[in-house]
């Protein structure tokens, strides 16, 4: 099967040929790259038969100048007003890649649930608000005030923002454009998205601009651009082979004052996920070092995260490739060693990716997935010490098919019990089926389902957030704006699914759709008494509450990652921003990290923002190998950040809450809510009733 790509996408064509007709009105303050006389293509294996990589590569580069020629043809059209369709181009691309995807996972064996379906298998509607949509709404979220006039900001200690949205109408949140800084600043910026609206997204780069964008290819890893016929002069693409989904959303932003501006977030490249839902970005600048006759400084954790990366991205043969490529244009790195150019000793976070692959051994499966989350809560000090207990909420766009063992495997990580060389999967108990559901008086399957009492106490203290059917009805884009909001029937009514710890996740500013992917940790005594929201409140009949399950329940090799930290931290201080204040002024609307409580004490617990879903195939499964050492598999490919929240508990709920785009602390389903399920609801509006 050939690998997706947008020359096949015929709605893509307007955006290209657009493209092309700004290209040549925009000026560039510096000269344009040479015109190429057709596309490259560089190769991303290890072959050592030179011959044959050649040949391929004029293969590839001859299908890519037919396929361009096409979309020529076809945009031709599409600017005539031939062109009949009225959806985005980006939604036809993620039809197809979701076409794909199933038939990929077929073939390998793959369910749905294993595969990431729900992420790949996202349909978005535009919706655009009525006159007199979300009037009246104000409300504080995260402390945000107006955005920035752009380039007027630079973020030393990070800032988290909400994104804006055209449906609250409230001039809160920022833009894309706010985020990416000055674009006459810009010299190269590399991109990640899902999805990517190729005309909305190049609408705001100079074409003196490198555009490096990496998305996800089904067959294949290739590396090709500059696109000529197609306008788009300045574009690199990095096709990236995933076998779940392609879903990092990240941008760094090299500019010409001397910066490097890393931007993690929950929103695509598409203008619908930066003006329609609720979205969170965390932006931090990093400078040059200053000129020095030193020794070079020393590579902190941030940059070398960030370089095992994109090493997986295969940015380092692209970097390699500019030179040639962009002969005229000033070039801020060119290779992955260049990044130790920029300071990034002031990285109050963590980075933690997942990558679309099994690993195998200690060292390689605490690099990525959720061991990776506990190998940074360690670092951060922000793991489970003895007499404490963590309190997690999960909010995020899909539901993932949750098992107990996968939770508890879950949960150990967001402790900061690391898997050893040992690890074993625990013993499966015997799971008692669900009563046929939907014999409730009045209620349908969904419902009944809902009041349903769990399987014993064995779900983990883990809420999980996710809007209700009366939530989408009553959204201000209607159920219509929900199509990017993923839980299906089967998942919901499934004898292990943890219904129980199902929680409300209403936006701060009313009636928007939550895209936003988060993690809220809270440290706790473990002798006080369970949060409002936590689901551990659930006991065994015993008088045992779920979250007091300790370290002699645990295996030896746990029992070693539980007492290894109890220690009384590591003197870290939490330094003042006030020196700051100037620079990150109103701190463009959002709130900035580390101002605050200054403790020389363990953080009360931490939050987590990105592209994971709360899912097995963002977070990945710890296995066996066959004969060898343990094992993580993962479907996707995710990114973000782990930050640690101030100590103490209540401190760390107050800046948790700050923080959270959405209302905190997360109400419980009330008796009769279900959650909201856009296939059933196409079907059936009034699926919670059906028997």
């Amino acid at each position: 099967m050939a690998p997706s790509s947008d020359t096949d996408d015929p709605d893509l064509a307007r955006a290209l040929a657009l493209s092309l007709a700004e290209s040549t009105r925009r000026p560039s303050p510096v000269p344009a790259p040479a015109r190429p006389s057709s596309n490259d293509t560089i190769d991303v294996t290890n072959s050592d038969d030179e011959d044959a990589d050649f040949q391929a590569q004029m293969q590839k580069a001859i299908e890519l100048s037919r396929a361009e020629s096409s979309i020529a043809h076809h945009a031709a059209h599409a600017i005539a007003g031939e062109s009949s369709s009225s959806r985005p181009p980006w939604l036809e691309e993620r039809r197809k890649m979701e076409a794909e995807r199933i038939e990929r996972a077929a073939k390998r064996g793959f369910t749905q649930e294993d595969d990431g379906a729900d992420e790949a298998r996202k349909k978005m509607r535009t919706v655009v608000p009525s006159s007199g949509s979300g009037s009246g709404l104000g409300g504080r979220v995260h402390g945000l005030g107006a955005p920035p006039r752009p380039g007027t900001v630079k973020y030393l200690h990070g800032a988290v923002h909400s994104t804006y949205n055209t449906l609250a109408r409230d001039e809160k949140g920022i833009k894309f454009a706010d985020a990416l800084g000055p674009r006459d600043k810009i010299q190269l910026v590399i991109l990640s998205s899902f999805v990517k609206d190729v005309e909305w997204l190049d609408s705001h780069f100079d074409k003196s601009t490198i555009v490096v964008c990496c998305q996800q290819r089904h067959k294949e890893s290739t590396i090709t651009g500059p696109h000529a016929v197609a306008g788009l002069l300045n574009w690199i693409n990095v096709n990236v082979y995933a076998s779940g989904c392609y879903h990092i959303k990240f941008a760094l932003v090299f500019t010409s004052d001397g910066y490097l501006r890393v931007i993690v977030c929950t929103a695509n490249l598409i203008h619908y996920d930066w003006d329609q839902v609720e979205n969170t970005v965390w932006i931090q600048d990093f400078p040059l070092h200053p000129p020095s006759s030193g020794p070079p400084p020393s590579t902190t954790s941030f940059q070398s995260s960030w370089a095992a990366l994109l090493t997986k991205l295969h940015i380092p043969k692209t970097l390699s490739a500019l030179p040639r490529l962009f002969p005229n244009n000033p070039l801020p790195i060119r290779s992955l060693a260049d990044l130790s150019k920029y300071d990034f000793s002031k990285a109050r976070v963590k980075l933690v990716a997942s990558v679309s692959e099994s690993v195998v051994g200690v060292d390689e499966v605490r690099q990525w997935g959720h061991p990776r989350l506990g190998a940074a809560l360690r670092e951060l000090g922000c793991e489970v010490r003895k007499g404490s207990r963590v309190e997690l909420e999960c909010q995020g766009s899909s539901v993932g098919a949750y098992t107990i063992a996968w939770g508890k495997e879950f949960y150990d990580s967001a402790s900061g019990v690391l898997p050893t060389a040992d690890w074993k999967p625990a013993p499966k108990k015997k799971i008692v089926k669900m009563p046929a559901a939907g014999k409730g008086k009045g209620k349908g399957k969904a419902a009944a389902a809902a009041t349903e009492t769990p399987p014993g106490d064995e779900w983990p203290p883990i809420a999980i957030l996710f809007p209700t059917l009366g939530m989408a009805q009553s959204n201000l884009a209607g159920p219509d704006g929900g199509g990017t909001m993923f839980c299906d029937m089967k998942k919901w009514t499934g004898p292990e699914f943890p219904r129980h710890a199902f929680r409300k996740n209403p936006s701060k500013r009313a009636g928007l759709f939550m895209h936003t992917k988060m993690i809220i940790g809270i440290l706790r005594p473990s002798a006080s008494p369970p949060s409002s929201s936590s689901p551990v409140a659930v006991t065994n009949g015993k008088g045992r509450e779920d979250g007091k399950k300790g370290a002699a329940e645990r295996s030896t090799s746990e029992k070693v990652a539980w007492t290894a930290s109890e220690d009384e931290g590591d003197g870290s201080e939490t330094e003042s921003d006030d020196e700051d204040a100037a620079g990150e002024g109103a701190k463009g609307g959002g709130r900035t990290l580390g101002s605050g409580r200054m403790r020389r004490s363990k953080p009360g617990g931490w939050l987590y923002l990105g592209s994971h879903n709360f899912t097995p195939a963002a977070w990945g499964r710890l296995g066996r190998q066959a004969g060898g050492g343990v094992k993580l598999s993962m479907a996707n490919f995710e990114l973000g950040i782990v930050m640690p929240l101030p100590a103490g508990t209540e401190w760390a709920e107050a800046e948790a809450t700050t923080l959270a785009p959405f209302q905190r602390p997360p109400a419980k389903y009330a008796s009769g809510d279900v959650p909201w399920m856009q296939f059933s609801y196409e079907k059936n509006r009034d699926y919670d009733k059906a028997r």
